[in-house]
């Protein structure tokens, strides 16, 4: 089945340049009825969303031309994520007062079966969003991790957790991309979306 990613990246190696509308109709046209393209609302703030998060993967540049709504093409290579990219840690429990640092979790890589899995904050993710969401593209597995989920937020409170929090999102991504990769039918299950409900009671 193909990802979210695969699905934008294949209509701008087609058509380049286009606006966040052209790219809902291309898909709205050409690709939306694809038995292998993930059945979601396929409007322009879907469209616009997974721009960004591509963007924050320095999948994708984004060019104004003739008005305020961008241009997107895919990434010459010459641009590189817009930003470090950083998650607050939540308060530590004790008393302590120390002073806990945003921590850059942009370089975090990690190779599980081969697969390179990398990792962006979603700065744009609300509290009732999942606490990631992934992609895959070019042999490679995308996760956008959401800073405000209320388990990261709460409960994440040093970098010895946040780094062994991103070892574990990114084995969750792996196997949300295998199990995906293997049922092509609308009846997939997603580990994610059962696992955002337990780390919700936390």
């Amino acid at each position: 089945m193909e990802s979210d990613f695969e699905v934008i990246a294949n209509v701008l190696k087609k058509h380049p340049n286009s606006t966040a509308r052209e790219i809902v109709t291309q898909i709205v046209n050409f690709v939306i009825n694809d038995s292998q393209v993930r059945k979601v609302t396929w409007d322009k703030g879907t469209v616009n969303s997974i721009l960004y998060k591509m963007l924050a993967q320095g999948l994708v540049d984004k060019e104004l031309i003739d008005g305020p709504r961008p241009h997107w093409s895919l990434s010459t290579g010459k641009l590189q994520p817009q930003q470090p990219q950083k998650v607050k840690l939540a308060p530590k429990k004790s008393s302590n007062s120390e002073f806990i640092p945003l921590v850059e979790v942009s370089e975090y890589r990690q190779t599980i079966q081969g697969k390179v899995v990398q990792i962006a904050v979603n700065e744009s993710a609300s509290q009732n969003d999942l606490y990631i969401s992934c992609d895959w593209l070019d042999e490679k597995i995308f996760i956008a991790l959401n800073p405000n989920h209320p388990y990261i937020k709460s409960l994440v409170s040093s970098e010895g957790i946040l780094r062994e929090f991103l070892r574990f999102i990114a084995i969750d991504a792996y196997s949300e991309w295998r199990f995906m990769a293997a049922d092509n039918t609308s009846n997939f299950i997603s580990i994610i979306e059962l696992k955002d409900k337990t780390l919700r009671d936390f």
